[in-house]
C-alpha cells in the first residue's frame, strides 16, 4: 500500500510524500484467559501463544487493560513459546467488578523495524474478599451445665 498524511490548519494543506506500509497477518497470536480474584490477592493468567509466521529473538509480552491497583510484569517470549504465565498483581483498594478487554501485546523487530501484535480478549473479575467472620470456624457449642436445683416459691416474699 501507499499512503500519505494530510494536515489541514486556517486554510493551509500540508501532505507529506507517499511512503509504502505493509499489512500482514499476525506472526503470533494470543490467547488472553478470563480470571477471578479477591481484592488484595494475586492470581496467575496463562497467556496461549500460537506462532504463525517464523521471526527469530527474544522479545517482551505485556498485558494491558487493568483497571487502576492491578499490575503485572512483561514476560519474555520467542519463536518455541507456546504458554506465557503471568503474575497479576491486585492491590487491596482495587476497584471490585468484571473488567473486559485485557490484551497482550508485543513488538517484533524485522528489518530494524518494530511489528507491533495485539491479541486476545481477556477478561479479570475482582470480588471483595469475605469478611472474616464467614471464614472462620463456627464458635463451639456451649456444654451443657449441670442441673440446678429448682427455686421454691412462695406467696410471702422475705418472709
Amino acid at each position: 500500500y501507499q499512503l500519505f498524511i494530510a494536515a489541514s490548519s486556517s486554510g493551509w494543506l500540508m501532505c507529506t510524500p507517499y511512503f509504502p506500509v505493509s499489512v500482514e497477518a499476525p506472526w503470533v497470536t494470543f490467547d488472553v484467559p478470563k480470571v477471578q480474584t479477591d481484592q488484595g490477592k494475586p492470581v496467575e493468567m496463562l497467556v496461549k501463544l500460537t506462532q504463525v509466521k517464523p521471526y527469530d529473538g527474544e522479545y517482551a509480552l505485556t498485558l494491558t487493560g487493568f483497571p487502576k491497583g492491578v499490575t503485572c510484569d512483561p514476560v519474555k517470549f520467542t519463536k518455541d513459546t507456546t504458554e506465557a504465565k503471568f503474575t497479576v498483581n491486585v492491590a487491596a483498594d482495587a476497584p471490585e467488578g468484571k473488567f473486559e478487554g485485557i490484551v497482550a501485546r508485543a513488538e517484533i523487530t524485522a528489518s530494524n523495524e518494530p511489528v507491533r501484535h495485539n491479541g486476545g480478549s481477556g477478561m479479570v473479575q475482582i470480588f471483595k474478599p469475605l469478611p472474616a467472620v464467614a471464614n472462620a470456624a463456627p464458635a463451639p457449642a456451649p456444654k451443657p451445665d449441670a442441673p440446678k436445683e429448682p427455686e421454691h416459691k412462695t406467696r410471702f416474699p422475705n418472709s
